[in-house]
């Protein structure tokens, strides 16, 4: 994986990582010290049932050993599945993923343990963004609301019906 400096275009840093044969890179992030946020997908076929096995781990630069490793195996698929550092990379946060693709997840980015599920009965989630002060997570599903979430807590905060689907979110 190469780092590219978005002001100059150069390569900054490159890291290395190692993936089986069978497995679909579907994720991959950087955090500031050069670890990777690898999510790969191995379909799995079981007489007539194809499952998905979906693993996500922390990697340091060209270690074979990780960090910390989540897997799930599920039989809906394929999920596109998203994940965000926390601006002070203190957490994680991750949608279509977990629970066959329900809710948000809050992870600890440090062990990977989930902090939070939030949205738990939704598959839809278009988009997550954290805001503020770091302690909050922007979310919106195709429901059109928007939903804000103290990610320490997982408390509820507010709710705003957009009446739109956007496509993507921000915050600033």
């Amino acid at each position: 994986v190469d780092i590219l400096s978005v002001t100059h275009g150069e390569c900054v840093s490159s890291i290395k990582t190692c993936v089986s044969r069978d497995e679909d890179v579907r994720f991959i992030s950087c955090n500031s010290q050069n670890q990777l946020l690898v999510c790969t997908v191995e379909f799995i076929v079981d007489g007539s049932i194809a499952i998905e096995h979906f693993t996500v781990s922390l990697r340091n630069n060209n270690s074979l050993r990780h960090v910390w490793e989540r897997s799930e195996k599920r039989l809906e698929g394929p999920l596109q599945p998203c994940f965000m550092y926390s601006p002070e990379e203190q957490f994680v946060a991750t949608w279509d993923s977990f629970n066959s693709g329900y809710g948000v997840h809050i992870l600890n980015a440090k062990t990977g343990e989930t902090r939070h599920s939030l949205l738990t009965d939704q598959d839809n989630i278009v988009d997550c963004k954290f805001f503020v002060n770091c302690e909050s997570l922007i979310c919106c599903s195709k429901d059109n609301f928007l939903r804000l979430f103290n990610i320490r807590s997982g408390d509820l905060l507010s709710v705003l019906d957009i009446e739109e689907r956007p496509q993507c979110l921000e915050a600033c």
